[in-house]
C-alpha cells in the first residue's frame, strides 16, 4: 500500500528537494504547501499519512502549532524538519508529542529512517490506545462484577455491576479498603467471612469463596454470591493488585432448588431420559446409578454391569479427571466437560459431561452424551476451513507473483529479441527465462491449492492415465514395483489430464521418498457410490465416483504429520529439499475437480492415498498437441493494467512485435479510449484484477460500446473463477501472466485471426 506524505516547508527549493527525495524513496507527496493554515486544510482535505512539518514557518500559525492541530483533530503523526530552534521553541514542538525529528540537512537513507520509525510508532500508538479503549469497554459491560483494588486491597475500579450489587459508586468507593466496600458474611452463622482479596494477597495465588456466603450490600440487602480473586502482576511477578469478580446467584439458587423438587417429582423421567444419567464416587469414579442409556453408551447391556464393573478413574486421562475435580471442587458444577473414554469392549469413545458434585456426600451426579460422531464432523469440517483459508492466501500470493515475474519475463524477451546467440549476455537471459519458468511453476502448484489453476476439462479415462504416468515413473525409479489393478469398467470423469497427472506423480514421488530402501506401490481403480453422510462433510454431492487407491509400503507417518500433509509449505524433507507445495497442489486440484483426497497411515506400516472424483457419462477425449511460434503484427492494440511496470514492458513488448499500441491504466481509461478511438483499436489486452472497474466491468462497458470487439483477457490468477466467466459471455481468449513474447505473440495472433 503506498504512503502519502504531505510536506509543509516555505523555501521553495528546499520543498522540492524533499518532494524529489520521498519520489526517489518510493512515497507518494499527496501536497507541498508553504504555511501553517494550508496545512490544516490540506491536512484534513487529503488525510495523508504522515506530515513533514518545517518549525519555523511565516505567517499567522507556525509549524508547530499547525502540528499540533494536525495531530489532535486528524489523528496524522507529524514529523519536525529544523535547521536550528532555540530552547523555548523546541519545549513548545515536544508538547505537541511529535513522531520524529530530523535536522536540515539531511541525507535521504536518514529521511527513510525517520519516516518509517514515526510511521511505525503513530501504528504502535493507535494499537495501545485501541487496546485500552477494549479493555475498558469490556470491563465496563461484563455481566459479572468486577472489583480491582492495588497492593494494599483499596478499590481502583468497579463496574456497573459490582455497583448495583454493592451499592456503591465507583467515585464514592475509589480508595477505600475493600472490606468497608465488600461486606461478605457467613449465611448460615453469620460471621464475617475473610475477603478472597485477603487470601490472594497473602498467598499470591486464585481464592475462591466458600459456599453459602452473603454480599450485605450498602443498603443491608443480603445477596447470596459466589466469586475468585486473582492477582494481579508486574512484569517483574510482583503482585500490584487483585481482580475480584463475583456474580449474584439467587436465580442459580433458585434453579438449584426447582431442579432438587423435580428430582423428587419427577423421579420416573431418570430412566427415560434422552441422555446417559449416572451417578459416580468421588475418590474413584466407580458409577454407583446410572440408567439404561448410561449403560448402552458405554458398552452395558444392564446397568447391573455397568455398576459392577465401570469406574471412571480406570477408564479415561488422569489429567482430565484431575481437571475435571479441581472445576468442581471450584465451582460445584461443570458444563460440556469433554472426556473420552474406553468402552467394555475396548471401543474409544468421545463424551460430553454435565456434572455436579455433593463432596458432602461423596459423589458426583452428572450426565452424558456420546459426541465421537459430531466430533469427526467437526474435525472435517474445521480441517476443510482451515484449507480454504490457506488457499485464498496461496492464491493472492500467487497472483501477485506472477504479475512481479511478468515484468522480469518481458524485459528478458525484449533484451533477447535484440541479442545474437553468440553475444555473452544471451546464455545468462536464457536462465533468467528458465528460472522465470520455474517461479511460474511454483505459483501454478499454489494456484492449483488454492483451487484457482487452470483447467482444460475433458472426458478421460482415468485407467489410461494411470498406466501411462505409472509406466514412466516406474522407467526411472527401478528400485520401486509398481503393482497395478485397475477395473476395467471404472467410469468416465471429466477432468484436466495435466492436472490428474500432476496429482498422481506427486504422490509417487511421495510414495517413493517413503521407501529409501525400496518397496511396492500398490495402484487399484474402482467405482463406487458415496451417500450423504459421507459426502456431506467435504461438501461435495453423493453419487458414483471413480475410486483411486496408491499405497506404498514405506515408513509411514504419526497423526500429527498426517494431518498436516495438505497444507502448503508443509514438508518432513530437510531443508533445501522441496517446497513442500506437492501434496497441498495435489489437495486443491482435487478439490476443485469436485472430489475427495484422503491419506491413512500408521507409523511403520505405509501410507494410502485415496482420491475420488465424480463419474461421467460423456465419452472420453483425446488431446492433440499444438505447436507455438512467434507471430508479428501491424494493428492497433490497447494494453489495459492498473501496474506501472507491466504496463511499460506490455507497451515495448507490442511494439516489438510490430503493433500500434494505447496504454490505460484501469477500466475508466480504458473506456474512454476505446470510445474515442472506435474503429482504429484491433485488439483489448485486459487485465482482470484492478482496483475500482475491474476485468469484468470494462469487458461489459467495451462490449456495449462495440459488440464485436476482440479481448485477450490478462491475469497473475489462471482461467477458472472469475476468468472464466467473463470468456464464457464472449470475451476472445486467456494469457496468464507471466508471458513472454513468444507466448504473447502466438496469443494475439490467435485472437485477431480468428475469423468469428
Amino acid at each position: 500500500m503506498e504512503t502519502k506524505i504531505m510536506v509543509v516547508e516555505d523555501e521553495g527549493i528546499v520543498a522540492e528537494d524533499i518532494r524529489s527525495s520521498l519520489g526517489s524513496l518510493g512515497y507518494t507527496v499527496s501536497a507541498v504547501v508553504s504555511s501553517g493554515q494550508e496545512a490544516i486544510k490540506k491536512a484534513e482535505e487529503y488525510k495523508p499519512d504522515l506530515v513533514l512539518m518545517d518549525i519555523v514557518l511565516k505567517g499567522e500559525i507556525d509549524g508547530i502549532e499547525a502540528a499540533n492541530q494536525i495531530r489532535l483533530c486528524f489523528n496524522i503523526p507529524v514529523v519536525y524538519l529544523t535547521a536550528y530552534a532555540d530552547e523555548g521553541t523546541l519545549d513548545r514542538a515536544k508538547v505537541t508529542e511529535p513522531s520524529g525529528y530530523i535536522v536540515k540537512p539531511f541525507e535521504d537513507r536518514e529521511l527513510r529512517t525517520t519516516i518509517e520509525m514515526a510511521l511505525y510508532k503513530h501504528k504502535m500508538e493507535n494499537k495501545l490506545r485501541e487496546r485500552e479503549e477494549w479493555f475498558s469497554t469490556t470491563l465496563g459491560s461484563i455481566g459479572d462484577a468486577v472489583i480491582a483494588t492495588d497492593a494494599h486491597g483499596h478499590i481502583r475500579f468497579m463496574n456497573p455491576v459490582a455497583e448495583s450489587l454493592t451499592g456503591w459508586k465507583e467515585e464514592d468507593a475509589a480508595g477505600k479498603s475493600l472490606t468497608e466496600v465488600f461486606n461478605i458474611i457467613n449465611e448460615e452463622t453469620r460471621k464475617l467471612v475473610e475477603s478472597p482479596v485477603s487470601k490472594v494477597l497473602r498467598k499470591g495465588v486464585v481464592a475462591g469463596l466458600a459456599n453459602h456466603t452473603l454480599l450485605v450490600a450498602r443498603d443491608g440487602l443480603e445477596i447470596p454470591i459466589d466469586d475468585s480473586g486473582a492477582p494481579i502482576r508486574d512484569a517483574k511477578g510482583d503482585i500490584i493488585g487483585v481482580v475480584l469478580v463475583f456474580r449474584d446467584i439467587r436465580e442459580r439458587r433458585k434453579a438449584e432448588r426447582d431442579l432438587q423438587e423435580s428430582e423428587r417429582r419427577y423421579r420416573g423421567l431418570y430412566e427415560t431420559a434422552l441422555v446417559g444419567l449416572y451417578r459416580s464416587r468421588i475418590s474413584d469414579g466407580k458409577i454407583i446409578m446410572a440408567n439404561q442409556l448410561a449403560a448402552n453408551i458405554l458398552g452395558y447391556s444392564s446397568i447391573e454391569g455397568l455398576t459392577t464393573e465401570f469406574v471412571f478413574g480406570e477408564r479415561y486421562s488422569p489429567d482430565r479427571r484431575t481437571e475435571l475435580l479441581r472445576k468442581l471442587e471450584e465451582c460445584g458444577t461443570v458444563s460440556d466437560f469433554e472426556i473420552q473414554v474406553t468402552r467394555k469392549d475396548g471401543e474409544k469413545i468421545d463424551l460430553m459431561i454435565t456434572a455436579r458434585a455433593y463432596p458432602e456426600d461423596g459423589y458426583i451426579e452428572g450426565a452424558m452424551i456420546d459426541i465421537t460422531d459430531k466430533k469427526h464432523l467437526e474435525t472435517q469440517l474445521l480441517q476443510a476451513q482451515k484449507m480454504e483459508a490457506i488457499g485464498t492466501l496461496a492464491g493472492g500470493i500467487a497472483h501477485d507473483f506472477n504479475n512481479l515475474l511478468m515484468v522480469v519475463a518481458g524485459y528478458a524477451s525484449l533484451m533477447l529479441s535484440d541479442l545474437d546467440s553468440s553475444h555473452p549476455h544471451y546464455s545468462k537471459l536464457k536462465k533468467i527465462e528458465e528460472q522465470v519458468r520455474s517461479g511460474s511453476e511454483l505459483t501454478a502448484q499454489l494456484l492449483g491449492f488454492a483451487r484457482r489453476g487452470k483447467y482444460n476439462v475433458k472426458p478421460l479415462d482415468v485407467n489410461e492415465i494411470m498406466r501411462s504416468s505409472a509406466g514412466m515413473f516406474g522407467r526411472t525409479k527401478k528400485e520401486i514395483t509398481v503393482r497395478e489393478k485397475y477395473d476395467p469398467d471404472l467410469c468416465t470423469v471429466e477432468a484436466d489430464r495435466g492436472q490428474i497427472e500432476q496429482v498422481l506423480l506427486n504422490l509417487y514421488v511421495n510414495a517413493w521418498h517413503a521407501m529409501p530402501a525400496g518397496g511396492d506401490i500398490y495402484l487399484e481403480t474402482n467405482n463406487v457410490i458415496l451417500d450423504e453422510s459421507y459426502s456431506k462433510p467435504y461438501k461435495v454431492q453423493p453419487g458414483r465416483y471413480a475410486r483411486i487407491s496408491i499405497t506404498d509400503t514405506g515408513v509411514g507417518m504419526d497423526e500429527t504429520i498426517r494431518r498436516r500433509v495438505f497444507e502448503p509449505f508443509f514438508t518432513t524433507k530437510e531443508m533445501g529439499r522441496g517446497s513442500g507445495l506437492g501434496l497441498a497442489s495435489a489437495y486443491g486440484i482435487i478439490k476443485n475437480h469436485g472430489g475427495i483426497i484422503n491419506v491413512y497411515s500408521e507409523k511403520g506400516h505405509g501410507t494410502t492415498f485415496t482420491i475420488y472424483l465424480p463419474a461421467s457419462e460423456k465419452e472420453v477425449v483425446r488431446e492433440k498437441e499444438m505447436s507455438v511460434k512467434m507471430v508479428k503484427g501491424t494493428e492497433t492494440i490497447l494494453f489495459v493494467d492498473d501496474e506501472e511496470m507491466i504496463r511499460d514492458v506490455g507497451r515495448e513488448l507490442l511494439e516489438e512485435l510490430g503493433y500500434k499500441v494505447f496504454i490505460a491504466r484501469d477500466g475508466e481509461e480504458a473506456v474512454d479510449i476505446y470510445k474515442a478511438n472506435k474503429g482504429g483499436i484491433d485488439l483489448v489486452i485486459l487485465d482482470m484484477i484492478m482496483p475500482g472497474t475491474g476485468g469484468g466491468e470494462t469487458y461489459d462497458r467495451l462490449k456495449e460500446i462495440d459488440p464485436g470487439i476482440k479481448v485477450l483477457l490478462s491475469s497473475g490468477y489462471s482461467i477458472n473463477g472469475e476468468a472464466s466467466k467473463i470468456l464464457e459471455r464472449g470475451c476472445s481468449g486467456f494469457i496468464q501472466k507471466p508471458f513472454n513474447m513468444q507466448g504473447l505473440s502466438t496469443k494475439i495472433r490467435e485472437v485477431l485471426d480468428n475469423k468469428k
